[in-house]
């Protein structure tokens, strides 16, 4: 198996409803772009909001809680850049006073003219995150939010680690020697104890990182650190 850099190929759509139905429903209007949907449960205890893998765009059904407006003004809050959308909402008031709040559109039915702006919406969030988020297995560094997932969930690292994943990122899938991690991370490589401390970052990584299925960090002897697949 040989490990590549790689910017996830689709752009990821959440669907937060209680129905079934939605979800099919927005999956074929999708169906062709080049986007992966999945439903979402929202969940008020913030910490399960907070361990979701950001996605590109968020289809919120207005019918599934009372609280769609305070959901559409957390999403802004936390995901300034985020696309949000809400369907079946109860009126054409309503609707206005979605978009007042921040959502990016909402409607009460999925009409066609809906459809073919919810498909322009998702190239357009997929192409403006793809830069951003970059993956290495089931490991993935979105560079702009400093945030990390393994395996599907959100790894929380102290800023030294982010940046020595960082430099690990820049240079996969080659190997990174502990003196251009010193440079990298702290600016000078020639402190010899530069180099230990490099060690002491790399296992924490690993330990944080210990739920991949497919990668790890290895050690070249006498040249450095690479990601590797995980054996």
């Amino acid at each position: 198996m040989t490990l590549e850099l790689r910017h996830p190929a689709h752009a990821d759509v959440a669907v937060v409803s209680a129905s079934g139905g939605l979800v099919a429903e927005v999956a074929a209007t999708l169906a062709g772009q080049d986007a992966a949907v999945s439903a979402r449960a929202w969940e008020p205890v913030e910490p399960v909001i907070s361990s979701w893998q950001r996605p590109d765009l968020i289809v919120l059904d207005a019918r599934d809680s009372g609280e769609v407006f305070e959901r559409v003004r957390y999403l802004r809050r936390r995901w300034p850049t985020i696309h949000v959308v809400v369907v079946r909402a109860a009126n054409r008031l309503a609707v206005l006073e979605l978009i007042e709040e921040g959502a990016d559109d909402a409607t009460i039915t999925m009409t066609s003219s809906f459809r073919a702006r919810l498909r322009s919406a998702v190239r357009r969030a997929g192409a403006m995150n793809a830069a951003s988020r970059i993956a290495v297995g089931d490991i993935v560094f979105e560079r702009e939010a400093h945030r990390v997932w393994c395996a599907g969930n959100e790894v929380e690292m102290s800023p030294r680690e982010l940046a020595v994943l960082d430099c690990l990122f820049w240079r996969a899938p080659e190997i990174v020697s502990a003196d251009s991690v010193a440079d990298f991370v702290w600016g000078d490589a020639k402190i010899k104890a530069r180099r230990g401390v490099v060690e002491v970052y790399i296992s924490y990584l690993r330990r944080k990182l210990a739920a991949s299925r497919q990668v790890q960090i290895g050690t070249v002897r006498g040249a450095g650190y690479r990601f590797e697949p995980r054996a």
